[in-house]
């Protein structure tokens, strides 16, 4: 591959939140996410990063610096710990390189910044998971930094037709080069996830073969999450989706979709029996699956969320002080909130990382004692949206263990689902 003339350092003007925690804190047991640049050049018609604060609006291009990154992770290595993220990575979290835009869009050919990151992330051992769509890893540079790191790659792909791909995804390589990239990716030794993200509602089928092949390839996981409609009818995605997939919002409201923040969800009760058949033909040939859904998470029968990130990383220790971790830990019938909640919590404050609604009110206590208290309130809320009763099967009993806290049951259908399906073992 031709590489064009790289820009120095000096030049380029840094982006300031690079690395940062991500809102999902209470649900996700990697929160901790890397991006190389502050915008994204593949130009996907479901693109996320917008609703969801990535995807910069700020005027021209921004580079992360791995020089700072390589300073901070040195500092840390030391024993100076300053803030939350800091304390996260002297405790080995997971970190997502492409939280929020792809780490290698072309934009890699000319400057490099992802490749410069990964030889501070390399160096460092420090164990990272990949998103990304781009075929440019397969280049020798970046293999050979890939194969002397601690990484494990997630190549994404629309959970749809090649046809209906092509038209989702503009400027993406197709599909041959991805599995031409997973290939590579596999001989050289490193872990392979395939990342079904986001999965269109009525071509499920047409993934059968392709995941065959992407097993024969070297693929080791699969995690797939449904098509998320944005809400905004103004906004160029809500029209690019409507010209693309003709009458498919009308089929979401048929099925009951919801609006959850900026964008409408299929209830799982419609995604579940598409995604448990999704998950036997993985097992079938002999990969690992992850429901990727925030609903669904407590299903996964591994500690990282839904990138199975301790079964593939070495030295790593995902977030435990979730909902979803505590879930997967209680009885087989009751769930209980464990006071105090014996799970390791970072000492300095998380919370400006958190979005408005997830942010606690400021008190006197350490920030520590100030995240489970926001765990208590969310878990002792009515409302569905951001505790326990956010994930599918979970409901609430009519008794308070004795300090005061709601007590939860495993629904039949939930204990059912785990049995019939070995989950959760």
């Amino acid at each position: 591959m031709y590489f064009l003339p790289r820009l120095t350092f000096s030049k380029m003007r840094t982006y300031k939140y690079a690395l940062a925690l991500t809102s999902q804190l209470p649900f996700c047991s990697t929160p901790l996410r890397l991006d190389a640049y502050n915008k994204c050049q593949f130009s996907c018609a479901f693109c996320f990063a917008k609703a969801r604060g990535g995807n910069s609006d700020a005027k021209g291009v921004q580079f992360a610096s791995a020089s700072a990154l390589r300073a901070r992770l040195n500092r840390v290595q030391s024993g100076d710990v300053r803030n939350a993220i800091d304390e996260f990575l002297q405790r080995r979290v997971p970190l997502q390189f492409g939280g929020m835009n792809d780490p290698f869009s072309p934009w890699e050919l000319k400057y490099g910044v992802g490749l410069e990151l990964l030889k501070v992330l390399a160096d460092f051992k420090y164990p990272t998971l990949i998103s990304t769509k781009s075929v440019v890893p397969a280049e020798s540079d970046y293999l050979a930094v890939l194969r002397s790191g601690n990484f494990y790659v997630r190549v994404s792909f629309t959970g749809a037709s090649i046809e209906t791909s092509q038209k989702l995804e503009l400027l993406v390589p197709e599909w041959g080069e991805r599995r031409r990239l997973i290939q590579g990716l596999s001989n050289a030794g490193v872990a392979v996830s395939i990342r079904l993200q986001p999965l269109v509602f009525g071509d499920e089928e047409s993934l059968v073969e392709l995941l065959g092949l992407l097993a024969n390839d070297g693929a080791k996981h699969v995690s797939a999450e449904y098509l998320k409609w944005p809400i905004e009818s103004s906004s160029k995605e809500f029209g690019r989706l409507n010209s693309l997939l003709p009458g498919m919002l009308d089929k979401y409201f048929e099925l009951g979709a919801k609006k959850i923040g900026r964008e409408y969800v299929l209830p799982p009760e419609v995604k579940l029996p598409n995604l448990v058949e999704l998950k036997h033909r993985v097992d079938e040939l002999g990969m690992v699956f992850g429901f990727a859904e925030t609903e669904l998470l407590h299903l996964n029968p591994y500690q990282s969320c839904c990138n199975a990130a301790d079964r593939f990383l070495e030295d790593c220790n995902p977030f435990e002080g979730t909902f979803t971790s505590i879930i997967k830990e209680g009885g087989e019938e009751e769930i209980r909130l464990p006071q105090p909640l014996k799970k390791w919590l970072p000492q300095y404050s998380v919370f400006s990382h958190l979005n408005s609604r997830s942010r606690p009110a400021q008190t006197g206590d350490t920030p520590a004692e100030r995240y489970q208290k926001m765990l208590r309130d969310k878990w002792n809320s009515k409302d569905w949206r951001g505790g326990p009763l956010s994930y599918w099967g979970i409901e609430s009993s009519s008794s308070s263990d004795k300090n005061g806290n709601q007590v939860y049951l495993r629904a039949p259908e939930l204990r059912q689902l785990l049995e019939k399906n070995n989950l959760n073992a």
